[in-house]
């Protein structure tokens, strides 16, 4: 009885503490944005807001274009920033916050790409990201995407509300 009562305690606390204390410490993005459309020379803000709960403590916030990282923010480093520069990307710093904000500039077409943003939790360890694709086409190509997509929504209100479209 007392061999299954210590199994029974190397099991249940680690279980516990997992619960109890891992558990409740949470890491969610409130906020996330990456622009889906832009035409070529746009400007473009990435937005990755977050909210720790219990204590936690942010470890990292990271940047990727197709899985290659070019921003990293570190709050308790020494060296809170990091830029692994791709020259598809270009970043204006002064404009950028703590990671949370990107602002890139003067956009081409090969900065089209997956953007993703990943956040660490001191602590417990918790990692969450979100992703979003964008795409950089050139001014006349936009232009008809940007009608493209604004038919769609157009369609979409008229299905959701029953509407019929007006004949001309």
């Amino acid at each position: 009885m007392i061999i299954s009562y210590k199994l029974l305690t190397i099991w249940i606390i680690p279980i516990i503490y997992s619960i109890l204390i891992k558990g409740l410490s949470c890491l969610r993005i409130k906020q996330f944005q990456v622009p889906r459309l832009l035409s070529a020379g746009d400007s473009g803000r990435f937005i990755c807001d977050y909210e720790l709960d219990y204590g936690d403590r942010l470890y990292s916030l990271k940047w990727y274009k197709n899985e290659t990282e070019f921003y990293r923010y570190i709050p308790h480093s020494f060296q809170k920033i990091q830029l692994f520069p791709m020259p598809e990307i270009p970043l204006e710093l002064p404009k950028s916050v703590n990671g949370t904000t990107i602002v890139i500039s003067d956009v081409i077409p090969e900065t089209s790409g997956n953007y993703k943003c990943e956040l660490s939790a001191e602590g417990s360890f918790l990692t969450v990201h979100r992703e979003q694709m964008l795409i950089v086409t050139d001014g006349s190509i936009s232009l008809h995407w940007k009608s493209y997509l604004n038919l769609l929504i157009v369609n979409w209100l008229m299905i959701s509300f029953n509407c019929l479209p007006v004949r001309l």
